[in-house]
C-alpha cells in the first residue's frame, strides 16, 4: 500500500534535503504533499464536493479553492 512503499522513501528525502540544505535556516524546509495521490478520480472528486454543496457542508467557494480555482465574489450570497 501507499504507506507501505512512496511515503517512507519521501520521509528519508525529506530527512536529508533538510538536514542538508536548511539545517541552519528554520524557516525553510521540504515536505512532500501527497494529498493528490488519495484524492481519486476527477470524476469521483467531482461528485464528492456536489454532494457536500448539496448537503450544506460545503459552500460552493470552497469547492473552488478544492480545484485551485480563483475566486468568484458573490458566490455564496
Amino acid at each position: 500500500t501507499y504507506t507501505r512503499t512512496i511515503r517512507p522513501l519521501l520521509d528519508k528525502f525529506e530527512l536529508a534535503f533538510n538536514d542538508g540544505l536548511f539545517a541552519d535556516d528554520p524557516d525553510h524546509y521540504c515536505e512532500f504533499k501527497t494529498e493528490a495521490l488519495l484524492k481519486g478520480s476527477p470524476q469521483e472528486q467531482a461528485d464528492l464536493v456536489t454532494k457536500l454543496i448539496q448537503a450544506g457542508v460545503m459552500l460552493r467557494s470552497e469547492a473552488r479553492a478544492v480545484f485551485n480555482m480563483s475566486h468568484v465574489r458573490g458566490l455564496d450570497v
